[in-house]
């Protein structure tokens, strides 16, 4: 009987200890969606306010009354001037003689601001889709 007490203590020890050193792996705490640029397809533990995107906003002028300079500022943030105005509408970003501003962050909205030379304010809100770019004519 003692070696059956003796046995049962042992093989509940060993339990007790071969389940306490069993690791468990910590979660990974990233972002799952797979339009951004910071996608985690390996994370277990959903944040999807880590997520990050790249937005592109190009400012365009085509409007041959407008006076130039045209300041243009993005949440308050002052982002440069256009200086040219352009004889054409251009089918994407990045046209000679636009400002073209790209962002990596969270969201995908953006307040925006153009001043023209004769103080002429154009004030708006851009929503730009994930990785996408988003053209404004002033």
């Amino acid at each position: 009987m003692k070696k059956k007490i003796i046995v049962f203590y042992n093989l509940l020890f060993l339990i007790i200890f071969l389940t306490a050193c069993v690791d468990e792996e910590p979660p990974i705490t990233g972002c799952v969606d797979p339009y951004a640029i910071n996608y985690n397809p390996q994370a277990t533990n959903p944040d999807m306010s880590s997520c990050k995107y790249r937005a592109t906003l190009s400012f365009f002028v085509t409007c041959p009354q407008t006076s130039l300079p045209v300041k243009i500022w993005v949440d308050d943030v002052y982002q440069g001037q256009i200086t040219t105005k352009l004889f054409y509408t251009p089918s994407g970003c990045w046209a000679d003689g636009s400002l073209t501003v790209v962002f990596e962050r969270n969201r995908l909205v953006f307040d925006y601001k153009a001043q023209h030379n004769d103080g002429t304010v154009y004030e708006g809100t851009a929503v730009v889709p994930a990785n996408g770019c988003y053209r404004i004519e002033l």
